[in-house]
């Protein structure tokens, strides 16, 4: 695929003599390097040798078009490799390509032709692997990596390639969106089976990741896949990624400071609603220091075990792993965000209790030695 017009077809004899195999999308583009080189040939010979009169050289070629016209249509009823067609597609659209460029349009019918043969067997195998994993009752206990993921993901990435090749109506993007879909889908099913909401999401994390991992994979060496990373399918399973990473760290911190949480969302939402009523800035009942000071000495008592267990937790879900310190760092700036929020210089306390509020603040942990410890634990 890397350069179609300049790499050599095949001379049968010689694979035959040393006993070559090769799968039938080669042989596909070999048969057809040779029928575009020797057709643009002698029809540019018949254009200058007959004064423009084409009409001979379609005689003269017919039996070679029909010839490898007969080996395509032979092979196609029994071919069940999608990923086969899916290249003999991009190969012919690359081919009329450089017979274009040649501007010779001796074979425009002929390619035109194979690419209408091409489409249908290609969505009848599509329509089956998508009925395949919409239909798949699979069960699973591990939290990791599921097989299918990459499986399905590779044949995601396979089409990846065929983006320029489904013409205007995008025919490729919309296959490609109907196969993102159904493993979506089926990630889903498999998650809904596990017992706890968190093994569900650290679950989802692993096969979103290992999806995005093997649409990396195909950017990096494939023309045709160089934009991978910015196609409809990287972005969705990113923005799914991420949704989940998000709602992970907001479970983590719920085990471990729901208190201190709670409190500062619900403190803010009645400060800023009183503002917005054109009430006077004052401490309000039930989110004054009083009320805020119970909060803090409970954080003050088991904030570093807390993080000790979230560390754990994270670990033992994804190993020591980047994702693991990305989650971990990504849990840890969220605890120090609400904290900050509630004894900061701009926070709930200072802003809206005055003094009483102040002096609650600088008995709190400082927020430097929390930092320090989320330090530690991030190069541990």
């Amino acid at each position: 695929m890397r350069d179609l017009d300049g790499a050599p077809p095949l001379i049968v004899h010689q694979a035959e003599a040393a006993g070559e195999r090769h799968p039938y999308e080669v042989l596909f583009r070999s048969a057809h390097k040779l029928l575009m080189d020797s057709a643009t040939s002698e029809f540019l010979f018949c254009l200058e040798f007959w004064a423009g009169d084409a009409e001979l050289f379609r005689e003269v070629f017919a039996p070679a078009v029909a010839a490898v016209e007969e080996s395509l249509a032979l092979f196609l009823p029994n071919c069940h490799d999608l990923v086969g067609i899916s290249l003999m597609l991009r190969i012919n659209h690359e081919h009329q390509l450089i017979m274009s460029r040649r501007r010779a349009p001796c074979l425009d019918a002929y390619l035109d032709k194979v690419s209408l043969t091409l489409w249908p067997r290609f969505k009848l195998l599509l329509d089956a692997q998508l009925a395949s994993i919409r239909n798949a009752a699979l069960q699973t206990e591990s939290l990791q990596a599921q097989p299918v993921t990459r499986r399905c993901a590779e044949l995601v990435s396979s089409l990846q390639g065929m983006h320029s090749v489904g013409g205007a109506d995008g025919q490729a993007e919309a296959q490609a969106d109907r196969l993102r879909g159904a493993l979506f889908e089926l990630l889903g099913r498999m998650a809904k089976q596990l017992g706890q909401r968190k093994q569900r999401m650290v679950f989802l994390v692993n096969n979103f990741e290992a999806v995005l991992a093997v649409l990396r994979e195909a950017a990096k060496g494939e023309p045709g896949c160089e934009g991978a990373e910015a196609s409809p399918t990287f972005l969705f399973f990113n923005e799914q990624l991420l949704a989940q990473v998000h709602l992970l760290v907001d479970d983590e911190l719920a085990d471990q400071f729901n208190p201190l949480i709670t409190f500062v969302q619900r403190a803010e939402g009645a400060y800023k609603a009183a503002e917005a009523g054109g009430a006077p800035r004052c401490t309000l009942p039930q989110y004054g220091p009083s009320d805020a000071e119970p909060v803090l000495r409970d954080f003050s008592v088991r904030w570093q075990t807390s993080l000790e267990e979230i560390h754990g937790s994270i670990f033992s879900a994804f190993g020591n792993t980047q994702r693991s310190l990305d989650i971990l760092q990504r849990t840890l700036s969220q605890l120090l965000l609400f904290y900050t929020r509630l004894t900061g210089p701009e926070g709930v306390l200072v802003t809206y209790c005055g003094p009483e509020g102040a002096a609650l603040c600088r008995s709190a942990v400082p927020t430097q030695t929390i930092l320090a410890e989320i330090r530690r634990l991030l190069h541990r």
